[in-house]
């Protein structure tokens, strides 16, 4: 279950769906402790029947980047998820333009999509591929479709 309700009142024939479906199946994954109360409480869905996989992206320990040790570091930043306007993924390549003509080294991931049901998301993603085009930036951002593994 990607999205729940809390407390919010909901189309009865909408409720009346997902308590179907979440007491027809034989595990309920959900991303937040929030929503594993919601299947439970509104859904009646056992809690030894709701997994909870964490949403968003692990915390992992800071590494210092090696240059004080005198080896050479690249410098290396991911942007994930949804391809929207306003995470302000273009201002980010437009900054790396300038780190760029200042000779800094670095590599830039796009990983993500724009969601296809909404057409600003597919005409932003061509925009950003443009602007990469535009900026020369094409050998240092990269957009990847999928998801990122936790060490490269």
């Amino acid at each position: 279950m990607h999205t729940t309700f809390g407390s919010r009142k909901q189309d009865p024939v909408r409720e009346e769906i997902l308590v179907r479906i979440a007491l027809s199946s034989a595990v309920i994954v959900v991303l937040t402790p929030e929503s594993a109360h919601y299947a439970s409480t509104r859904l009646g869905v056992s809690p030894d029947r709701i997994v909870q996989v964490p949403h968003g992206v692990p915390t992992i320990e800071y590494s210092p980047p090696t240059a004080h040790l005198g080896i050479p570091t690249r410098l290396r930043l991911a942007s994930i998820g949804y391809l929207r306007p306003d995470k302000g993924i273009d201002n980010s390549i437009r900054a790396l333009h300038t780190l760029a003509s200042l000779g800094y080294d670095f590599e830039y991931v796009i990983a993500g999509a724009p969601q296809p049901q909404f057409s600003e998301q597919v005409a932003y993603t061509d925009h950003l591929l443009k602007l990469v085009e535009e900026l020369q930036l094409s050998e240092k951002v990269k957009f990847r479709r999928e998801f990122l593994p936790l060490y490269n």
